[in-house]
């Protein structure tokens, strides 16, 4: 790689807050070293809201709150958008948990005419409301609007694994989109689709969650001269902006690669740190580091990294002779979030 290299690392969870952190015994810790050490040579300065998806639309330049994420992955996956409101309805597992719903993953994913069995229930149900929930992928499911919905969401990437109470929607008009959650859920609750994967073992996809609402933006400003990564949200933005979006891999596998790059370096980060699972966030971090951060720290590129709650740390690339300007290294606990 060459040291003219400026890479961008996207790593929501990397210093999330972790309570639990000092009641996992030191036997079973990976050593985080090398990435202390690493964090040791930043400068640290403000950056980003600390919410993941606020924030890879600002990566693109795009600052628009809340983000549209229903219209820019309507687009993605070949919707005429125009100038339209859009809605995520996205079909979720709810199990009952105490005085609450727990989101769950809907492994294996419903399959397209799952899909299109539950949406024709729904929108017939829903007809008078105006609503024809589309699909082109089995678990995206979309929602065009007449008027935006005043109603604050929560993506459901934040509220797996957790009682969905907390996140239900809020605003002006929570009161009838929260009535059409309840709705929705009894209609599915006894459906044929459900009947069949309960027989055979899987969850029932007993819900839908609205999220990510608001008319497609003006493209940004930033520019990147490679962006690398997946996920769907990263795709339809370099889509918007014509920038091709290679796998992640491919960022080391250049050694000629140059330019400013963007890395979206996934989420299990992100996805252990609600869950309050010290271990898990350890093995992911671990993962980060070995992978990523220290190989191309090594080969020379200059870091920017963004852990995903509002802070960056920039890491210049390695010259002779500044290790002896660089800090002694603090532990990895330093700079954990609070």
């Amino acid at each position: 790689m060459s040291p003219s290299s400026d890479v961008t690392l996207f790593l929501p969870g990397l210093l999330a807050p972790q309570p639990l952190l000092e009641k996992v015994p030191s036997r079973e810790r990976p050593d985080l070293k090398p990435l202390a050490s690493l964090l040791s040579r930043a400068v640290l300065t403000d950056w980003g809201t600390g919410d993941v998806d606020a924030d890879l639309f600002r990566l693109f330049g795009i600052e628009v709150a809340p983000p549209p994420v229903a219209a820019l992955t309507a687009r993605a996956e070949g919707f005429d958008v125009g100038e339209g409101q859009w809605l995520r309805a996205d079909p979720v597992c709810l199990v009952p948990d105490r005085d609450d719903l727990v989101m769950v993953a809907d492994e294996p994913p419903l399959n397209m005419a799952e899909s299109t069995s539950l949406r024709e229930t729904l929108n017939a149900h829903f007809a008078a409301d105006g609503w024809s929930l589309e699909a082109r992928s089995p678990n995206r499911w979309f929602l065009r609007l007449d008027e935006p919905a005043a109603v604050e969401t929560t993506p459901p990437a934040s509220v797996m694994g957790q009682g969905i109470r907390p996140h239900l929607p809020r605003g002006g008009d929570a009161a009838y989109w929260q009535r059409a959650l309840n709705e929705a859920q009894m209609l599915l609750h006894d459906h044929p689709v459900n009947r069949q994967r309960e027989a055979e073992g899987r969850p029932a996809v007993n819900s839908i969650w609205f999220w990510g609402g608001g008319a497609l933006p003006p493209r940004g400003t930033a520019r990147w001269d490679g962006i690398h990564g997946e996920g769907e949200l990263l795709r339809a933005l370099a889509d918007y902006h014509a920038i091709p979006c290679a796998p992640s891999a491919d960022l080391l596998a250049d050694a000629a690669i140059s330019g400013k790059r963007l890395l979206l370096v996934g989420d299990a980060c992100a996805r252990a740190a609600p869950r309050g699972d010290p271990v898990a966030w350890l093995e992911a971090v671990a993962e980060a580091q070995s992978r990523w951060l220290v190989p191309l720290a090594g080969q020379g590129a200059r870091l920017t990294i963004l852990p995903g709650d509002g802070r960056a740390l920039h890491v210049a690339g390695k010259r002779r002779g500044l290790h002896r300007l660089w800090p002694r290294r603090r532990p990895i606990e330093h700079w954990l979030g609070t």
